[in-house]
């Protein structure tokens, strides 16, 4: 089984919020060596220097300091959609697909309308 690399800096982008997803590190534990120290959760309720957290493997709720999370970026959970090929088994989707890379890419996806004059000449 391949090892999963999540890359996160130390300042996060943004602020950790409601309902983000965040990696824990029980210091207790990473320092003593015991396993279990890292766990994925999901961001109940964030308030000052604590923050109360989800376990989305067990569901248990508990409270953090910040200074033992990082934010996961929705760039790395989505990677895989992002960058998957086409199935071939589905060419209907192929169209659809085209269109939402144009609009995401800022592609036209419809012929550039002419600015409007402003009045009747």
């Amino acid at each position: 089984m391949a090892d999963i690399v999540i890359r996160v800096g130390v300042s996060a982008a943004r602020r950790i919020g409601l309902e983000d997803f965040v990696l824990y590190r029980d210091p207790v534990k990473h320092l003593l060596g015991q396993a279990g120290a890292e766990r994925v959760c999901q961001v109940e309720c964030a308030q000052f220097e604590l923050v109360e957290l989800v376990d989305i493997a067990s569901g248990d709720t508990f409270r953090a300091k910040r200074e033992f999370l990082r934010l996961i970026p929705v760039e790395f959970i989505m990677r895989d959609i992002d960058e998957a090929p086409l199935a071939a088994d589905f060419p209907e989707l192929v169209p659809a697909a085209v269109a939402w890379l144009q609009q995401r890419s800022g592609g036209q996806s419809r012929p550039a309308e002419l600015p409007s004059g402003g009045g009747r000449r």
